[in-house]
């Protein structure tokens, strides 16, 4: 997977590891044959397995680390999203005190904009990855909303001036699996059971408790 200049290897790993050397030997000459050359300071893997007593691959002058940052998104060996989260909870409560700053000086309707910009777009990013959430990831987000809630109303107000940031996570995934399953090019297309698709959509609906209103805005 290349994205401007950054390469990224997934290696799966079955019987033998001779693979992954050898994948990686594959870049690096093809990385010298048009005049690259790459960065082993900043050569990071990470190793996930199902067994815990499995030990890492070793990867000469590269770095073992328990997480990694791609494109944005932060996986961890164990493949849960606590980190990601924690980082998207970090960087809403940076953000907060410019937030109350601004209140002062902009309307209601102003500070939505500014909200949706700061905290909503970091909180979509990628959103249909995270759709299986644990609790504490949920009440993560949870959190943020009543916390910029409380800032735009006052404490204890119920109303729904807010974009609920779960709903519409729910949404961007529904409409992700649809595009999926209509699109035959699209990349997600082959790995869907086209014949249960119609099955497993409704089963993806009912199974997230899509409200009314969501699902109204997901057939507009």
């Amino acid at each position: 997977m290349k994205y401007a200049d950054d390469v990224t290897l997934s290696i799966p790993i079955f019987y033998s590891t001779n693979n992954v050397l050898d994948e990686i030997n594959n870049v690096i000459t093809w990385s010298d044959a048009v005049g690259l050359k790459l960065n082993n300071n900043k050569c990071k893997y990470l190793f996930i397995s199902r067994s815990k007593n499995s030990a890492p691959v070793v990867i000469p002058e590269f770095d073992l680390c328990s997480s990694m940052k791609l494109l944005g998104v932060y996986f961890s060996n164990d493949l849960k999203w606590d980190l990601h989260f924690f980082n998207m909870f970090s960087t809403a409560n940076r953000r907060a005190y410019a937030f109350r700053v601004l209140k002062s000086n902009l309307s209601t309707s102003e500070l939505l904009i500014v909200y949706n910009s700061l905290i909503v777009s970091v909180f979509d990013y990628c959103a249909p990855l995270f759709i299986g959430l644990n609790n504490k990831n949920c009440n993560i987000i949870k959190s943020i909303q009543r916390k910029f809630h409380n800032i735009v109303c006052f404490h204890n107000c119920h109303c729904t001036i807010l974009p609920d940031i779960s709903a519409r996570r729910i949404i961007f995934s529904i409409n992700l699996f649809k595009k999926a399953h209509s699109d035959i090019n699209h990349v997600l297309h082959s790995i869907i059971p086209i014949k249960n698709a119609p099955f497993l959509f409704s089963h993806i609906v009912n199974r997230l408790s899509v409200n009314v209103l969501s699902y109204r805005m997901l057939q507009n």
